[in-house]
């Protein structure tokens, strides 16, 4: 039985050794992994952060058209009726 016991333990070094160099492995994996989940997390935060500054702006410039419609608007036909409408005077 000693001499089984003797055969089997380089083997069972050599396995050991097998799964030392897979931890790490998949250890390395892990980390590159979770650096990447980072990266990608800091792009979805700046992107948001864009669509956000984009809607203020659509906004604005809905606002802004608005306004000058009304101006316009306002121009054309609330002037027309005090005074009479002369295109170039």
């Amino acid at each position: 039985m000693y001499e089984e016991v003797e055969d089997v333990l380089p083997n069972l070094g050599i396995m050991a050794n097998e799964i030392v160099k897979a931890r790490s492995e998949v250890n390395e994996i892990v980390n590159e992994l979770s650096a990447s989940i980072q990266e990608l997390k800091e792009d979805a935060m700046c992107s948001k952060m864009e669509i956000r500054k984009l809607k203020v702006l659509v906004k604005v410039s809905l606002v802004s058209v608005c306004l000058m419609t009304i101006v316009i608007a306002y121009q054309m036909f609330g002037k027309a009726t005090e005074t009479s409408f002369v295109l170039g005077h």
